[in-house]
């Protein structure tokens, strides 16, 4: 399509889609646009702009029994057109658990054995892939460590702990090997002497920056924002010059 501009510029617009990256889970993600502490799905927007939208579908307080529900109910990934060819998706994450690994006596609306976290999260990366996308476009991030209860109260009346949050962490990543998904862990880029929470849960700068990392490291070669096309002509291949004289195909 061409378009005639000012100061003489013919502009060619390509019709290419712009890719989505979806990012699904509980408060872990949807904290993750929080500026102040660096968010790392705020990261990823500025990494990927402008060849990929970011889109956030983080619920805090969620398990993955409730996540699988709202999927199910809310056809959220229908709604972002998975399937369309104008609309591709680059990539999902999918960070789940931190809610599921409480303990049933003292937090029993969230906490999910883990026998049941583990084919919940299979359904939910089934129900992913059905909707379009493949498993290796599916990023599965562990949920991350929890610190010690005793420095932060808000642990103990959730029923956290760092054993039984590692538990599930380890389930995570043999659910996302089994199915093919590729995974994201920060516990291999954590120095476990440094503080990464804002209240022992929730990540802070530089827990965002490692769940950052960690995403960058499971994109590989493929999915990272170099390998990923502009959507439309590199501004240096205009001319502000005679009507008519258009992209420069000599770079």
């Amino acid at each position: 399509m061409a378009l005639r501009a000012s100061r003489g510029i013919f502009l060619i617009m390509p019709n290419l889609p712009v890719p989505r990256i979806i990012c699904l889970g509980d408060s872990i993600s949807q904290y993750g646009w929080n500026i102040a502490e660096g968010g790392f799905v705020g990261l990823l927007a500025e990494c990927y702009s402008p060849k990929a939208d970011v889109i956030c579908r983080g619920l805090s307080g969620f398990t993955s029994e409730m996540l699988l529900h709202y999927m199910y109910n809310s056809n959220i990934l229908d709604s972002l057109d998975c399937k369309n060819q104008d609309t591709s998706i680059l990539y999902v994450t999918v960070c789940i658990g931190a809610n599921d690994a409480s303990s049933p006596t003292q937090n029993p609306i969230q906490s999910v054995p883990i026998s049941e976290y583990r084919k919940n999260l299979v359904d939910i990366l089934s129900f992913i892939h059905a909707a379009g996308v493949p498993y290796d476009r599916i990023i599965v991030v562990a949920p991350p460590p929890v610190a010690d209860p005793v420095k932060y109260p808000f642990l103990c009346e959730h029923g956290k702990s760092p054993l039984l949050t590692e538990e599930y962490a380890q389930a995570c990543l043999e659910i996302a090997k089994e199915v093919g998904s590729r995974t994201a862990d920060i516990r291999p880029l954590w120095d476990e002497a440094e503080v990464i929470w804002t209240d022992g849960l929730h990540m802070n700068r530089e827990g965002n920056r490692l769940l950052f990392q960690a995403i960058m490291n499971a994109c590989g070669s493929d999915l990272r924002p170099e390998s990923i096309p502009f959507p439309w002509t590199h501004w240096s291949q205009y001319r502000a010059s005679t009507m008519g004289k258009g992209v420069d195909t000599n770079q």
